[in-house]
C-alpha cells in the first residue's frame, strides 16, 4: 500500500490524480478581427457557436466540427451577429448592410450604408428556415443608422423576445416601429423589445432603455438598465424592480428559474418572486463576466485575471479565469485557462456549465508575437493576432479551495492513502494531540455523503459504498477548513 504524504502549508492546493475525461481546445480562427460572439448547447448535446465575420458552427462533444455555415455576401456587404438562442431550432440576430444571401433569398438594406436588424431561424442541420429583417420606413432622410439586433431569447412557450436598437422608423414584418425621438435631421436611438412567435409574427413591441434580457419558463422577462433589474409578465406589465448599489454588468436566468447578477465584484442570487437576494458572494476577477449554472444549482463565473496574480486589473498579460460556487454561494474551486506565456491576453465570451461539472468556454485570444497559450495540459503555439477558441474542460482540471479563517502558525500535517482508493481511505494525523478534528466527504457537486471525527493518530474511512468519481475531503479544526481531492475507483 503506497502512502502519499501531504504536508499542507498553503491555503489552496490540489492533489494530482488520474484524469476522468480529457479537456480539448479547438482554434476556430486564423484571421485578424476574428470575434467570438456567442455559444449555446443544443438539445442534441452539440455546441453551436457564432462569430464575426458571420460564421455559424456546430461541434460535437469531443470537439469534432460537424458543419460550418456562412452567408453569401455581395460587394461590400456585411453581417454582424450579436446573439444565438437554441431550442429545437436555432435563432440568430444581428444587423446587416448591403446585400446578403441567406438560404435561397437575398436580403438588402435600404441603403448600402444603413445597418438593419435581422433575425434568422435555422434547423439543427444548418438549413435557414426563414429570415426577417427591418426595412427603413423613411425613404427621405439620410441618416446612416436604422436598426440592429442586440439579443434574442426563445422561451419554453415558443415565443421569441428580440431586443432591437432602433434609430430610424422601421418596418418589421407588417408593423412599423417608430422612434419617438426621431425627426428627419436628428434622432437618438432607443432599444425596443419585440415579442414574436417562432414563425416570425409580431405580437407586440415596447420601448425599453435596457441592454440585456432574460426570459423565464412562464414567459416573464427581465431587463437590465444600468443598476436596475426589472421583471415583467408576458404582457409587458411590471411585476417588480430591484435597484442595486452599482451597475449590473451581467445577468443569467437558467432554465430552472435561478436568477444571478453581477455587480462590481459581487455575485448575487436573486429571488425571482420578489427581487431580493437569496445570497451574495465575492468574486476575484475583472470584466468580461459570464455566468452559467446547472440543474443542481452549481454556479460558474468567468472573467479575466492578471497572470502575475496581482489583485489589480490586468494591464499587460491576462488569462481567462473561472470560479465555481455551490448552491449556497460557497466558493468551491477556481481555474485559469488560455494562459499566455508572453504578453498575450485571453477572455471568455460565453460559457456553459453541464450537470457533470464539465464546462464549455468560447473565447478570444490576442497575441502580438504569435504567442504560446496554455489550455490546461495542452499548449498551443503560433497563435495569430486575434483567434477564437472553443474548449471543453472536465471537472478534474479544477483547483479545489481549502478555506482557512484566522490563519495561525500551526501546520496541517497528514498522511492520506491510498489515493485513488476503491474502499478504505486512511488519514494519519502525524502531530495529533487531544483536539478533535471533524471530517466530511462531499461529492463534486457539493453534497455531503459522509462525516467522521478524528479522535486519534489514524482514522479509516470506508468508501466502498460510494459511486466511483471525484470527492472532496474536508478536515476542520479551530483554524479553519482544509479541502482536497480524493478519487474513488
Amino acid at each position: 500500500m503506497k502512502k502519499i504524504k501531504v504536508l499542507i502549508f498553503l491555503i489552496v492546493f490540489s492533489i494530482s490524480i488520474p484524469s476522468i475525461g480529457q479537456s480539448w481546445t479547438k482554434i476556430e480562427g486564423r484571421i485578424y478581427h476574428d470575434d467570438p460572439t456567442d455559444m449555446e448547447i443544443g438539445n442534441d448535446n452539440n455546441t453551436y457557436t457564432i462569430k464575426d465575420p458571420f460564421e455559424f458552427n456546430k461541434v460535437d462533444s469531443i470537439g469534432n466540427l460537424l458543419w460550418s455555415w456562412k452567408p453569401i455576401f455581395f460587394n461590400n456587404s456585411q453581417i454582424l451577429v450579436k446573439d444565438i438562442s437554441v431550442s429545437n431550432d436555432i435563432f440568430i440576430t444581428g444587423w446587416l448592410t448591403g446585400s446578403v444571401k441567406i438560404g435561397d433569398s437575398v436580403y438588402s438594406s435600404s441603403k448600402n450604408s444603413f445597418k438593419e436588424f435581422f433575425i434568422s431561424k435555422f434547423n439543427e442541420s444548418k438549413k435557414p428556415l426563414w429570415t426577417i429583417r427591418a426595412k427603413s420606413a423613411d425613404t427621405i432622410a439620410n441618416q446612416e443608422t436604422s436598426s440592429g439586433g442586440l439579443s434574442v431569447k426563445v422561451s419554453k412557450k415558443n415565443k421569441l423576445y428580440a431586443l432591437v436598437d432602433i434609430g430610424k422608423p422601421v418596418v418589421i414584418g407588417g408593423d412599423t416601429i417608430f422612434n419617438n425621438d426621431y425627426d428627419s435631421t436628428y434622432y437618438v436611438s432607443h432599444n425596443y423589445l419585440i415579442k414574436m412567435d417562432t414563425s416570425g409574427g409580431i405580437e407586440w413591441s415596447r420601448e425599453y432603455d435596457c441592454h440585456f434580457i432574460e426570459v423565464d419558463t412562464s414567459d416573464n422577462y427581465y431587463t437590465i438598465q444600468s443598476n436596475i433589474v426589472k421583471k415583467y409578465d408576458n404582457d409587458a406589465n411590471l411585476l417588480w424592480q430591484r435597484t442595486f448599489n452599482s451597475s449590473v454588468s451581467q445577468i443569467e436566468l437558467d432554465k430552472w428559474n435561478n436568477l444571478y447578477t453581477i455587480t462590481d465584484s459581487t455575485l448575487h442570487k436573486v429571488n425571482i418572486t420578489n427581487g431580493h437576494d437569496e445570497w451574495e458572494t465575492n468574486i476575484s476577477m475583472y470584466g468580461s463576466y459570464e455566468i452559467s449554472s446547472n440543474s443542481l444549482g452549481m454556479v460558474l463565473v468567468s472573467g479575466i485575471k492578471s497572470t502575475t496574480n496581482s489583485n489589480k486589473p490586468p494591464v499587460n498579460k491576462s488569462s481567462t479565469y473561472f470560479e465555481y460556487f455551490d448552491k449556497l454561494g460557497h466558493k468551491m474551486g477556481f481555474l485559469r485557462w488560455a494562459i499566455p506565456k508572453g504578453n498575450g491576453h485571453s477572455y471568455p465570451k460565453a460559457i456553459q456549465l453541464q450537470k457533470n461539472s464539465k464546462i464549455y468556454v468560447y473565447g478570444q485570444i490576442f497575441s502580438i508575437d504569435k504567442d504560446t497559450f496554455e489550455f490546461g495540459k495542452e499548449t498551443l503555439s503560433n497563435i495569430g493576432n486575434t483567434d477564437t477558441y472553443l474548449s471543453s474542460i472536465p471537472l478534474d482540471d479544477w483547483v479545489i479551495i481549502g478555506l482557512r479563517n484566522n490563519i495561525e502558525d500551526d501546520k496541517f500535517n497528514y498522511l492520506v492513502y491510498p489515493n485513488p482508493t476503491s474502499d478504505i481511505l486512511v488519514i494519519e494525523h502525524i502531530d495529533f494531540h487531544s483536539s478533535k478534528l471533524e471530517t466530511s466527504l462531499c461529492d463534486f457537486l457539493g453534497r455531503e455523503v459522509q462525516t467522521n471525527i478524528i479522535k486519534g493518530y489514524i482514522t479509516k474511512l470506508n468508501l466502498s459504498q460510494l459511486d466511483p468519481g471525484l470527492y472532496i475531503l474536508k478536515i476542520k479544526n479551530k483554524s479553519g477548513t482544509l479541502a482536497f481531492k480524493i478519487l474513488k475507483k
